[in-house]
């Protein structure tokens, strides 16, 4: 029962870790309906994990859709077991709350997210140069001799290898200030992936005896090329701004 009954749904008002410390119980009385009682009832629960020196244990009971500790209290507990006290009958359970792990900073993510994107904007530069020289050189050797010192120095190459990618991220920044590290923005950005590099993939499976998806299939996934150019850069406001 505690695979249905997880302990994350237990809500409380600090944002804690919640692990289930026991079994589920549930306790009823034969031919009644009432569950409240005129006492408590205490019973025992036998601990299923171990301790967390800085966690604090609750006795709690399932109401409808969610774990709640409202009539229920901790009367003793050591390192095997814990007493709970109850004013009613209902699903018991114990869960312990321990601090979160606090994530990493949103600097350090918005940070990293920003030289990733300025490292993969000057490969693309990178290779786009490369493609240059090349054409140079083999339609124009004369060419690119004469202007090596005026146009075609590493220097000169370097500012362009690097300062476009600069400003992209520069524009990015300035446009969207909570672009890089944001969660909305990052669940969108693998939504959109997903949709253009996988859902196509998935006309693979049944494309057995099929021409019809035989040719979506291909026709899909040769136009990942085209999906791609106008989520980057027809529907990209900074790409289009730039």
């Amino acid at each position: 029962m505690e695979n249905l009954l997880k302990p994350n749904l237990f809500n409380t008002p600090n944002d804690t870790d919640k692990t289930m410390m026991s079994t589920v119980i549930s306790a009823t009385l034969p031919k009644t309906n009432n569950t409240e009682l005129t006492k408590p009832v205490n019973f025992t629960l036998k601990h299923i994990r171990e301790l967390d020196p800085n966690g604090s244990l609750s006795c709690v009971y399932w109401n409808v859709s969610e774990w709640v500790v409202d009539g229920c209290s901790v009367l003793k507990t050591n390192s095997s077991f814990t007493v709970c006290s109850c004013v009613h009958l209902s699903t018991f359970a114990l869960i312990m709350q321990t601090p979160s792990i606090p994530l990493p900073s949103e600097v350090l993510c918005a940070v990293i997210s920003g030289v990733l994107h300025f490292l993969f904007l000057s490969g693309f530069v990178w290779m786009f140069i490369e493609a240059v020289l090349l054409f140079i050189c083999v339609t124009n050797l004369s060419r690119i001799s004469s202007k090596k010192r005026e146009v075609l120095n590493s220097g000169f190459l370097c500012v362009i290898g690097y300062a476009v990618a600069l400003v992209v991220v520069g524009v990015s920044v300035w446009l969207v200030p909570d672009g890089y590290g944001s969660e909305q923005i990052m669940v969108f950005k693998t939504l959109a992936q997903f949709v253009v590099l996988g859902c196509s993939w998935i006309l693979g499976f049944f494309t057995n005896g099929s021409k019809v998806l035989e040719i979506l299939f291909l026709i899909l996934n040769s136009q990942q090329g085209t999906f791609i150019f106008l989520i980057y850069c027809v529907l990209n406001n900074e790409v289009r701004y730039y």
